[in-house]
């Protein structure tokens, strides 16, 4: 089957590291892909398959033009969609869009009136969770992104707790900093670990300094292969009330890490029963959760077994990319 991927984006972060897998994944089964992208370079790193350099809308939609044979075309985030919408009249493939967060296309003050268009030109739309696909205007089906099969970190673990996130205001990075200032964490030779990067990085280090908490954490940026830290961290940390799927969640699982979460969003899907939830922005409630740690009081080992299982037997990427695969049949 010949597939085409498009992706139009600002950066490297989990759609692109989402779409990766799924594409690379597609090409080792014999599909002929393509991924047409304004991130070549980055997205060449991160995938065998050939990419496709693109320049902004207009640029991906004469791409489009060129691939207009595949069979599938399938589309990541508004601006490819709206590339997709531009020619859709020309294509001769199925069209796919995954919906990647929970909100309606566009923001601007035209969106209604363009929106209604754009959605039309998809044949599907797919979304990772129950809670992005009833936030999002149509119709979608849900198919739950999947990381690839880990070996599960030793026990015991460091005394360390991890945070994964893009530093941007609505992953809500500073509960996790309030949190651990106010634990017994700091005090028992903890430390908390932040990898990544986004525009509050600086507001979010005097936030840890103000907090005299900057010595007990290190901020390790943007890394290539979050399964070192994984495995090695006693807990993740994920904040974030209104997150799409998780991805981090879901690899900490898949390493058999325990997961301290936000009980919003899709996390309540991924986590089921075995989260160890606060209420998004409860400071209070994510503190008594971390001082379960320090304490012992969690059984960490058994806690990321369970998760283990759960991820392998749900968020599996095989079973995700295969459910793919069969609604691109079904289409083309």
């Amino acid at each position: 089957m010949r597939v085409v991927h498009a992706l139009l984006s600002a950066s490297l972060a989990g759609v692109e590291h989402v779409v990766a897998s799924n594409v690379t994944t597609l090409a080792q089964w014999g599909h002929d892909v393509r991924l047409l992208t304004d991130q070549p370079q980055g997205m060449a790193a991160l995938t065998s398959v050939p990419v496709v350099p693109v320049t902004g809308v207009a640029g991906l939609a004469r791409a489009l033009l060129a691939h207009r044979r595949a069979d599938v075309v399938h589309s990541h985030l508004t601006a490819s969609d709206v590339a997709v919408a531009a020619v859709r009249s020309r294509l001769a493939s199925a069209t796919v869009s995954t919906r990647h967060f929970p909100y309606p296309r566009g923001s601007g003050r035209f969106a209604g009136w363009w929106r209604p268009y754009v959605s039309a030109a998809f044949d599907l739309q797919v979304a990772p969770s129950r809670f992005v696909a009833d936030r999002v205007d149509g119709d979608c089906v849900v198919v739950p992104f999947g990381v690839e099969p880990q070996q599960p970190g030793p026990w015991p673990r460091a005394r360390s707790v991890l945070v994964l996130s893009r530093l941007e205001r609505e992953k809500r990075v500073d509960v996790a900093l309030r949190a651990f200032a106010a634990s017994t964490l700091p005090a028992s030779g903890w430390r908390l670990t932040v990898a990544g990067s986004g525009s509050q990085r600086g507001e979010l280090r005097t936030l840890s300094r103000a907090l005299r908490i900057d010595q007990q954490v290190d901020w390790l940026g943007s890394v290539p292969d979050p399964n070192a830290v994984m495995t090695t961290a006693a807990a993740l940390l994920a904040p974030c009330p209104v997150e799409s799927f998780g991805r981090a969640v879901v690899e900490a699982m898949a390493v058999g890490t325990p997961v301290v979460a936000a009980h919003g969003g899709a996390h309540t899907e991924t986590l089921g029963d075995l989260g160890l939830f606060f209420d998004p922005g409860d400071v209070a409630g994510c503190t008594q959760l971390l001082d379960l740690l320090a304490t012992d009081s969690v059984d960490g080992s058994l806690l990321g077994q369970q998760l283990r299982t759960r991820q392998r037997s749900r968020f599996d990427l095989d079973r995700s990319v295969a459910t793919l695969v069969d609604f691109y049949e079904g289409l083309a």
